[in-house]
């Protein structure tokens, strides 16, 4: 069995509090946030702020706790040229009044700055008892798998781990290594729908970030990759929705269209 979350980027603007609500109401378990604002044009000007408001994050507690809904993951932890992950100190520790059990990486660096600090952020996370999945990508730094597990055997952390997005899964490596990779390593999985190939590195970029599909109505051979998932392991729906949003389609809408997709294709493996 796998645990259904929603991911913040799904519903991205939407007020935390409200977010959670929906989520549990669409039959989530788990549910992911945001350390910071992110690029996305349909979000408010001044986005709340779970570091910098502690009325924020109690109030987001306090949801959490009523609704029977966990943080399964914290995005937005970049490793960037001229920053230090050790500025992430104060935020793990701010992050722990939420319960959260993990965070995600990405890296925008130089591979070797990316692997030295990855290994300090894996530190730092295992000393919180919180796990670090990163991200493979094709327009980051660690654009594929292969690049992944070398950056796994140079880091040497076991607190490092792997997140599987499957529109990067898909268009990237993934099943060709995915018989490489110790299903252990494997830590969350992040689930939307689209064409198999992208027209362009600027049109991937602003689909993964805009426009996904609710699972079932792309290209990607989504039973197949869940299906080589560790048992277990939670499944989250990152499925912004630009053009369902433009026809009209509310917050509940597109969570409802999200986790039932992300159920059906669970049922099919």
């Amino acid at each position: 069995m796998h645990p259904i979350g929603l991911e913040y980027l799904t519903l991205y603007g939407t007020h935390p509090v409200d977010y959670i609500r929906i989520a549990a109401e669409a039959g989530c378990s788990q549910v992911s946030l945001f350390t910071g604002p992110v690029a996305v044009p349909e979000s408010p000007a001044h986005p709340p702020s779970i570091l910098d408001d502690p009325g924020l994050r109690r109030d987001i507690r306090a949801a959490l706790d009523g609704h029977g809904i966990s943080v399964s993951l914290v995005e937005g932890f970049l490793v960037s040229p001229g920053h230090s992950v050790a500025a992430y100190d104060r935020t793990l520790d701010l992050l722990a009044e939420l319960g959260a059990s993990r965070i995600n990486a990405i890296s925008f660096d130089a591979l070797d700055r990316t692997v030295d600090e990855l290994g300090t952020l894996a530190e730092m996370t295992a000393a919180r008892g919180v796990t670090l999945t990163m991200e493979p990508c094709p327009l980051f730094t660690i654009d594929s798998f292969a690049c992944a597990l070398d950056i796994v055997r140079d880091v040497a952390n076991p607190n490092l781990k792997l997140l599987v997005d499957t529109l990067h899964f898909c268009r990237s490596d993934g099943f060709a290594m995915i018989d490489r990779i110790d299903p252990a390593l494997i830590d969350y999985v992040q689930i939307c729908d689209g064409p198999l190939v992208a027209s362009s590195p600027e049109a991937y970029l602003d689909e993964a970030l805009y426009d996904r599909l609710p699972p079932g109505e792309g290209e990607l051979p989504l039973a197949k990759v869940l299906g080589r998932m560790p048992d277990g392991v939670t499944v989250s729906a990152e499925t912004p929705m630009r053009r369902r949003r433009h026809a009209g389609f509310n917050d509940a809408q597109i969570a409802g269209l999200a986790v039932e997709g992300t159920r059906k294709v669970l049922e099919a493996v």
